[in-house]
């Protein structure tokens, strides 16, 4: 019985993902209910406080002793590929609103894709995809 016990709680997050998406497809009301809710997020807090409450000690210290690993990934992340990536994609020849991506902010995406097509294409132009 521990064995089984043991082999649960390895697999906890395959086994409960699974067990949800059964529920998803034998129940589909349930699904639309909880659409409503912040489901989401309470399910991925779950997962990470279950995750964080397995780790054991010593695989705690060796994630803390790794500081300046992750000192520098959010160095990199937050400043220096910006400030690599931010005068590369201003020299880019599209419109000014599409070069950081600020298009869905500021422009609607049909009228700022269709600006750049060739002309048959602007003015109404059909897409070759149906949108919803």
């Amino acid at each position: 019985m521990s064995r089984v016990l043991s082999t649960l709680q390895r697999q906890l997050l395959p086994l409960g993902l699974i067990a949800a998406a059964v529920i998803g497809i034998l129940l589909p009301c349930a699904g639309q209910f909880m659409a409503h809710l912040p489901t989401q997020y309470v399910a991925v807090a779950t997962i990470f406080v279950c995750s964080g409450l397995l780790l054991r000690t010593q695989d705690l210290r060796a994630a803390l002793s790794g500081w300046p690993a992750a000192a520098w990934g959010c160095l990199a992340i937050l400043f220096i590929t910006p400030a690599i990536g931010v005068p590369l994609a201003l020299q880019v020849p599209v419109d000014e609103n599409l070069r950081l991506g600020l298009a869905p902010v500021l422009l609607h995406a049909d009228d700022a894709v269709i600006g750049h097509c060739p002309p048959p294409h602007r003015h109404g132009a059909m897409w070759p995809w149906p949108c919803c």
